[in-house]
Parts: C-alpha cells; structure tokens; sequence
C-alpha cells in the first residue's frame, strides 16, 4: 500500500484567497470609477467653456453687424434693425450707436452704454420684459468697456470684455 502526501502548501497562492481577490478588485474598479469621473468633469467643464465661446463669437458677429449697418445707413446715431429671435418672432429695434458704429444701447432712446441690454440681444437673443430678464453672466460696467464674468464650477473664470470705443471683444479663461 502507497501513501500520497499532498505537494499543497497551507499557504497557497494570495490570489486564491477571496478575501484578498474581492479587494484587489474592488481597488481596481474604485481606481477606474475615478479617472472616469475626472474624466467626465474636464469634459462638463470644457462644454461649459465652449457655450460661453459660442456666445462671445454670437455677440461679436452682433456688433459687427450693427457696425456694417451703421455704415451702410450712413452713418447715423440710431436706426433700427431686424432681429430675429426665433423662427416666428422677428422685431425691428432701435439700435444706438457712438460716433465710431459701435453699439452703445438697443430697445431704448436712452444714450447711455447699457451693458445688460448688448448682452441680452446680441448674445442671448431673448426679447425678456426687462424685470424678469436673469443673464447667465455677470455683468459690469467701466467707462467704455463692458465686462461679462462667468464663475465656473471648477472655480475658473470666463470673462469676455467689450470696447464700445473700438468694438474689441477680449475673451480670458482663468483660475
């Protein structure tokens, strides 16, 4: 009679363990679970970067315009223009110029340069009654230069600012 002894040690393998193998992966798919979740905040932060660009761009090709009217009109202080704000609504507003053709005001006889009105027509497109009109930025006002500010989630800062005396739009991405 031949007696067999067992070559296994007690020890054995640390990946044969389910203890051991539960928590390797768990650490794995924590680790994947994080880089996806960094991943998706950049992509959330570079969408909301790209729709304020997109807006800078809308409210750029805007003053440009009023300025290739105000020329083509011959030069006055006011006149009005068509804007269109969606497929139905179509209005003929006053819009105000400085003696360059840059846009100061629109949809009112005042002359002073009204930053919140620029923004809402020219960016945003939207024909709010003045009181309950919320811009997506904040907006300020010195000298001749509007300055719209975006504080992000990620704490990053969009500004975009306007000249009314040469009609320059500056856009700055900052922490």
């Amino acid at each position: 009679m031949t007696v067999q002894t067992s070559n296994r040690s007690s020890s054995g393998s640390i990946t044969e363990r389910p203890l051991i193998r539960f928590l390797i992966t768990g650490l794995i798919l924590a680790v994947v679970f994080y880089m996806a979740l960094r991943y998706m905040d950049k992509l959330y932060s570079d969408a909301e970067v790209f729709k304020y660009d997109l807006l800078a761009e809308e409210f750029e090709s805007s003053i440009n315009l009023v300025r290739m009217g105000w020329n083509e009109r011959g030069r006055p202080s006011r006149f009005r223009m068509q804007f269109q704000f969606d497929d139905l609504q179509i209005q003929r507003l006053v819009v105000r110029v400085n003696k360059s053709g840059w846009p100061i005001n629109v949809a009112s006889d005042n002359t002073d340069i009204d930053c919140l009105k620029l923004w809402q027509y020219f960016a945003e497109h939207l024909t709010v009654p003045e009181g309950d009109y919320v811009p997506l930025v904040d907006i300020e006002k010195q000298q001749n230069i509007c300055t719209y500010r975006k504080t992000k989630a990620d704490k990053t800062i969009w500004t975009m600012n306007y000249n009314t005396q040469n009609g320059r739009v500056v856009i700055e991405n900052k922490l």
